[in-house]
């Protein structure tokens, strides 16, 4: 690996054994089906090594999703079909993605401390993440609350420092995980 500005890692191109979707999940965190990861991260050797090793298991194409938490931890998952070319609806990525959400918020759950949630989250942080996962927008959140939209996002955001997430959605999970709403 080597560094890159702003000290995230940059995967080097030679790395032995690395697949094309891993390599490819370090450079952007929009979800992606593996198809879809451009030639010249799919074109190394290591990467046609994996890649034939797995479809011996009868893996060959799938939907990735990276992740990356404010506390600077990177990963990334996979959802590997036997088919020859992965096909999803948005609405089957956006599933996908919540999935993959879901399971990394638990996963930093378990290495983190969970005590102390009582006062975790205001009433007011509570009810904005509540009309998030409702599908509402900051904006529309501020028209049902009565309230200016910076304050729906200023709320927002404090609940998403509070749970160590870096986006809304994660923040909506981790609260229906921890049994602090219930959309």
């Amino acid at each position: 690996m080597k560094r890159r500005r702003g000290g995230r890692r940059e995967p080097s191109r030679s790395l032995p054994g690395t697949s094309r979707p891993s390599i490819y999940s370090a450079k952007t965190l929009k979800p992606f089906l593996w198809a879809d990861v451009p030639a010249k991260w799919s074109n190394t050797d290591g990467s046609r090594r994996v890649a034939g090793e797995a479809a011996e298991f009868g893996i060959c194409s799938g939907f990735a999703v990276p992740m990356l938490s404010v506390h600077h931890w990177q990963s990334v998952l996979s959802f590997a079909s036997s088919a020859k070319s992965c096909a999803l609806s948005p609405r089957q990525q956006v599933q996908l993605v919540t999935m993959a959400v879901y399971a990394g918020m638990s996963i930093q759950a378990l290495s983190s401390d969970d005590s102390g949630e009582d006062g975790l989250l205001t009433d007011r942080e509570k009810e904005v993440l509540l009309w998030a996962a409702a599908g509402k927008t900051s904006s529309e959140t501020s028209q049902i609350l009565g309230v200016a939209e910076r304050t729906v996002k200023w709320h927002s955001n404090k609940a998403r420092e509070a749970f160590g997430v870096s986006t809304t959605t994660q923040a909506v999970v981790e609260a229906v995980r921890r049994r602090l709403i219930h959309p």
